[in-house]
């Protein structure tokens, strides 16, 4: 790491910041993404097949309702009215399930839409082979015994079958719902989780960063203000890290050692200029005494 120039360093900061930044919004559009998926599929399928299977039952309400009015019945016109009323909720029913069929999601699903299918068919097929006959000619009593007996069995049978499976559906949303729900706050978890690693480790990078140049350059300011002060060209700085502040270490290093070579050369020639005036005021003396001494 002392290697790094600050400049690297820097672009390391700022690119574990992007990562982290892109690692937030990444989960946070798959948490988006499956929560939107999750509503679209709670919708699209178990709410729609909730409103067909619900469909499904009222129409098969309404067909038991005037397969009754019909056995009270003794107006031929009304008769046949109800009769067409019947004729169309059992279309109805067999709609409902053709539309269900494209939106089967298991083998138990589709089982259940079977037992739906059989257990309504039989019903109404039941009614217009033994009951419809009876009801036309009005034998009202053995028409009613029919409906009271074999056709309440039979009308249980399919209402269990619709609650089963309304059931079924019910629980299928609940459990996607729960699953979705799971995802999110799992999503939501690892977002805040990458947040606050994402936050301390960038923090921990700049601090480290700026106490490291904080450091080089409060040494280089100590030694430059101790060499002003004391005129201590001995003094150099520490190299620390091969950075930029490390390489103006190194230079100002070079420059007090060239200051003091160059002092040193100063010194060395004042003392033999030193040295050859005092020889020359030595010779001058002699020669001034040898003359006074011939006069």
């Amino acid at each position: 790491m002392n290697s790094l120039t600050i400049t690297k360093r820097l672009w390391i900061l700022i690119a574990c910041a992007l990562v982290a930044v892109l690692a937030v919004g990444v989960i946070g559009y798959t948490t988006a993404v499956t929560a939107q998926r999750g509503v679209t599929q709670i919708r699209d399928d178990s709410l729609a097949s909730i409103k067909i299977l619900a469909k499904i039952s009222s129409d098969f309400q309404r067909v038991r309702v005037n397969a009754y009015a019909h056995v009270a019945s003794t107006d031929d016109a009304q008769m046949a009215e109800l009769e067409t009323r019947l004729k169309g909720f059992d279309d109805a029913i067999k709609d409902g399930v053709k539309r269900y069929a494209a939106l089967v999601t298991s083998s138990e699903d589709k089982a259940l839409l079977e037992a739906v299918t059989q257990t309504t068919s039989r019903y109404i097929a039941t009614f217009n082979e033994k009951v419809l006959p009876k009801s036309r000619k009005s034998e009202t009593a053995a028409a009613l015994a029919l409906m009271q007996g074999e056709m309440r069995g039979l009308a249980q049978a399919a209402g269990a079958a619709l609650d089963k499976h309304i059931a079924f559906n019910e629980k299928a949303a609940d459990d996607y719902a729960t699953a979705v729900s799971a995802a999110i706050a799992r999503g939501n978890q690892i977002t805040l989780i990458l947040f606050i690693a994402a936050s301390v480790g960038v923090a921990l990078m700049g601090y480290f960063i700026v106490t490291g140049i904080n450091k080089s350059l409060a040494q280089i300011q100590d030694n430059v203000g101790r060499t002003e002060r004391d005129l201590d060209f001995t003094l150099r700085t520490a190299i620390l890290r091969e950075d930029e502040i490390g390489v103006t270490a190194k230079a100002l290093n070079r420059l007090i050692e060239r200051m003091q070579d160059n002092l040193k050369g100063i010194q060395t020639r004042a003392q033999t200029v030193a040295q050859s005036a005092a020889a020359m005021s030595t010779t001058s003396g002699q020669v001034a005494t040898a003359a006074h001494q011939q006069s």
